[in-house]
């Protein structure tokens, strides 16, 4: 037994000395995670006797020394600030994709009872946010991955929306009627050739299906770009994440299927994240 100031700065130390960057961080919600205690605890009741020995902890320190994420090991991820289950069935929803949901918020906001599209949904963070911050709304997530859409339709009735949302497996928008007001879509645009230099935590934990966008990363696009059109109401608009680098790319590829970029958005490092289509 030891107590839990001392388990965490050991664990801290152990997470440090591996070269990762959130070490502070990760040892406090795996603390909280694997003992069952409060993250603020480890403050406020320092001298607490804890299990150094315990079995999820001692789990849950092995999987993260091996580059797996917090979140793929505690099944749970903060998106807009509300929770998601998450597992290796689906993408980490992540900071960048915050900024498609800000520009599909202010696009929506004179829209009572919008119907939204979600491509390529995954974990349904995207969509379920939306349906979250529109409560008249109501839409449709699609993802090849049936394993994907399970995790989606739990996280729909976690945050009481699954009246609201109908998933459907299918590839991009094969199937897919209706006239939407919103399309929002994080499809898989990572280049084949540089899966093999991404960091351990999204190459080997995230599903390769939602990252390999092909030989130069815009084959998805190719794919869903023409059909835009037929999917969007008169006003509606849709919202792509690209690539940090793919802005011009998928600017070409949309006004050659007829679509106006309306506007490009940044990420939180000044990277074109988001490109707004109508």
């Amino acid at each position: 037994m030891t107590t839990l100031n001392t388990l965490y700065q050991d664990l801290r130390k152990t997470f440090r000395d591996s070269g990762i960057e959130t070490a502070d961080l990760d040892a406090r919600v795996l603390i909280s995670f694997a003992l069952g205690c409060a993250t603020q605890d480890i403050l406020l009741k320092p001298d607490t006797s804890v299990d150094e020995n315990h079995p999820v902890l001692k789990d849950a320190i092995a999987r993260r020394l091996k580059g797996e994420p917090v979140s793929k090991i505690t099944g749970h991820r903060e998106f807009y600030e509300l929770d998601f289950i998450v597992s290796q069935d689906v993408l980490d929803p992540r900071a960048d994709s915050e900024t498609l949901i800000d520009a599909a918020r202010k696009n929506l906001f004179d829209i009572p009872e919008p119907k939204i599209l979600d491509i390529c949904t995954g974990s349904g963070c995207l969509l379920l946010t939306l349906l979250t911050l529109f409560p008249g709304g109501e839409g449709v997530g699609t993802d090849i991955s049936e394993a994907a859409l399970k995790i989606a339709q739990k996280n729909a009735r976690r945050l009481n929306v699954d009246d609201r949302a109908r998933f459907i497996p299918t590839s991009f928008v094969d199937n897919v009627k209706g006239a939407f007001d919103c399309i929002v879509c994080n499809p898989p645009y990572i280049r084949s050739g540089d899966i093999e230099g991404l960091d351990v935590a999204v190459r080997v934990y995230d599903p390769l299906l939602a990252l390999d966008g092909g030989a130069d990363g815009l084959d998805a696009y190719r794919a869903i770009f023409p059909q835009i059109r037929n999917l969007l109401s008169r006003d509606g608009e849709a919202f792509f994440e690209i690539g940090f680098d793919q802005e011009d790319d998928v600017r070409k590829l949309a006004e050659s299927c007829g679509l106006h970029v309306r506007d490009v958005l940044s990420d939180l490092s000044g990277h074109g994240r988001v490109v707004a289509l109508s």
